[in-house]
């Protein structure tokens, strides 16, 4: 081991008692990564929920003023089709980063096999760290997205609140995929 790589005085959020803040110290520990991982799904996520609001709530035409002109647009496949194309860049981010994550991480990976890790608490450590990537990302995207149709309806969604929960399984989903 190299001078530093292990210290007492170590900035950790919690004290690592269990695979889960393990895996939230590392998420925490590498935030610039983490945010970009968060962010890259968070926004088409946003989108996705604003898109969907649009399509069952409004019938598909996002109209609203801007600067007091009145714009209308009708939400169609075309839109979707680039929602779903922003998915996948992001799940392909995600999946870098944590890839990248991983990698930096072979000696302390080799030094938890050494002291009795099984191969599936290692996985699962790597798992629980895409989950709070997922977590982090439905928060902030569906935030965003509660943000935008208020500013440009004034209004909450009520009625379509569940889909619009729904929305953030995609980040969930994705980040668990990682």
């Amino acid at each position: 081991m190299r001078s530093g790589e292990i210290s007492g005085n170590s900035k950790r959020m919690f004290q690592a008692k269990g695979i889960n803040r393990m895996a939230f110290n590392h998420f925490i520990g590498k935030w610039k990564r983490s945010f970009l991982s968060v962010i890259s799904i968070a926004l088409p996520t946003a989108l996705l929920a604003v898109f969907l609001y649009i399509t069952i709530r409004l019938r598909g035409i996002l109209y609203t003023s801007l600067l007091g002109e009145y714009v209308a647009l009708e939400i169609g496949p075309a839109h979707y089709v680039a929602i779903i194309v922003s998915l996948i860049i992001a799940i392909l981010t995600t999946a870098e980063i944590m890839w990248q994550n991983v990698s930096e991480r072979r000696e302390e990976i080799s030094l938890l096999q050494a002291i009795g890790w099984k191969r599936w608490s290692i996985r699962r450590l790597i798992l629980v760290e895409g989950i709070f990537s997922g977590i982090f990302a439905a928060f902030i995207g569906l935030t965003i997205a509660f943000l935008m149709i208020w500013g440009l309806y004034g209004a909450f969604p009520k009625e379509e609140i569940g889909f619009i929960l729904a929305t953030g399984l995609i980040p969930v989903v994705i980040g668990r995929a990682e």
